[in-house]
């Protein structure tokens, strides 16, 4: 907070990196800054997760790239397939205007090249970069400037013994101290987490309902497991304590790719259960992603990811009963579903970039809240039914290019704002 003291109103450009291991929650402190100040600069953005991005993109940069000149110049899209051009283009909006920029998951001075360029910046604007190598940020070509930026670095360490064990308890027992009986082995948990908040977490509510012995059994195999870290042990102890292969299948699929943090951000609900799978390959409509038939697949899912379903319909079978998300943009469907089903909880339907040539059933969606149709270039009809959804707030239809008419009972939905 010392080194945001002034905002915007500084005469000099600085750039703070936040670096720490993985899982310390150093985005979590970017994003807090970020809230609290945004309001105080001219142009603003929160480039999130570059690292996954530039990983598995084929034209890495580009889109961190396209968002970041999106946020300054204040446009919902940016038509530029060439990297260089959107550096210069960048280059050129944050030499004029006091920004805020968030560069979060840096792990190469040359993505922060490429994004923010080598001119420099407007006097006032600063610039938060968090990554896990605490010489990145001095490497990029700023800091070869005849005036380079002011430069502070926070180090985000573990949390402390008395934090350790209240994050810890609280995932274990529901509160911020140990349950009586269990203070000895609580304490003993903590010294294989190092503070690290997210292995408190894990730890925490795989023993959360297990007795004394179980407790000690977990903390023997801890010990005589050979891993690298104390952290890598303890995730490694959770994952091997799944139920079955296919639970274990699912949380590869979440852990190793399509997962969206800015959608959990704004939907925490999310968080509880949600399972993203990858692009569906496969012609028969009884298997999903080589995980098995759908009768095996959860039944329990609050929230599932379908990007890139092949198929022309969502198959009955599918359990999703329980779902208050669905996500399934770039999807080949032309229509939901060919026997309509009643989702009661469904709050959210991001049908953006399918196939659909109409969508209805909005009499079985009495939840629904968002609706995104976004670039549906087929979309001919809407089903006058959706004047029914009375808790409608986000109706988004923009680029529907074959949509010429809207039901007329839209105007019934009093509380919705259109995209």
């Amino acid at each position: 907070m010392s080194w945001l003291k002034g905002g915007s109103l500084s005469k000099t450009v600085e750039i703070l990196t936040i670096w720490g291991m993985a899982g310390i929650e150093k985005t979590t402190l970017a994003k807090y800054i970020y809230r609290l100040h945004s309001h105080e600069f001219e142009r603003i953005s929160f480039v999130e997760d570059i690292e996954r991005k530039c990983a598995d993109q084929t034209h890495a940069l580009l889109n961190p790239q396209k968002q970041l000149l999106g946020d300054i110049l204040r446009k919902r899209m940016i038509e530029e397939h060439n990297v260089d051009v959107c550096t210069s283009k960048i280059k050129k909006v944050l030499f004029h205007k006091q920004t805020l920029v968030v560069l979060d998951g840096v792990d190469n001075f040359e993505q922060i090249d490429a994004l923010i360029g080598t001119k420099g910046f407007q006097p006032g604007s600063k610039i938060i970069v968090t990554t896990k190598d605490r010489s990145i940020t001095e490497n990029c070509a700023l800091f070869r400037l005849t005036m380079p930026p002011k430069h502070t670095k926070h180090a985000l360490c573990g949390l402390s013994a008395s934090e350790s064990l209240r994050l810890f308890c609280w995932h274990a027992f529901g509160g911020y101290d140990p349950k009586e009986g269990y203070k000895k082995e609580a304490i003993t948990a903590l010294k294989y987490c190092g503070g690290h908040p997210l292995a408190l977490k894990v730890l925490g509510s795989s023993l959360s309902k297990e007795d004394v012995a179980t407790w000690t059994d977990t903390f023997e195999m801890l010990e005589t497991r050979e891993f690298h870290t104390h952290v890598n042990k303890v995730l490694q102890i959770s994952f091997d304590s799944l139920p079955s292969e296919n639970c274990k299948d699912l949380f590869k699929h979440i852990a190793c790719l399509v997962l969206d943090m800015k959608i959990l951000e704004k939907e925490p609900l999310l968080a509880l259960k949600r399972v993203v799978v990858p692009e569906f390959e496969d012609d028969d409509p009884n298997t999903i992603f080589g995980i098995g038939s759908y009768k095996n697949f959860p039944n329990t899912l609050i929230g599932l990811c379908l990007h890139g379903f092949q198929l022309k319909y969502i198959p009955s079978e599918l359990p999703m009963e329980k779902l208050v998300a669905l996500y399934m943009s770039y999807s080949g469907l032309t229509e939901l579903w060919k026997k309509p089903k009643i989702l009661r909880p469904l709050k959210i339907l991001n049908l953006s970039y399918c196939k659909l040539v109409r969508v209805g059933g909005f009499s079985r969606l009495p939840a629904l809240e968002r609706l995104i149709l976004t670039r549906c270039e087929c979309l001919v009809h809407v089903c006058d039914l959706i004047g029914e959804c009375g808790n409608l707030l986000l109706l988004d239809m923009r680029y529907c290019k074959k949509l010429k008419n809207l039901p007329s009972s839209i105007s019934k939905l009093k509380n919705v704002r259109t995209a």
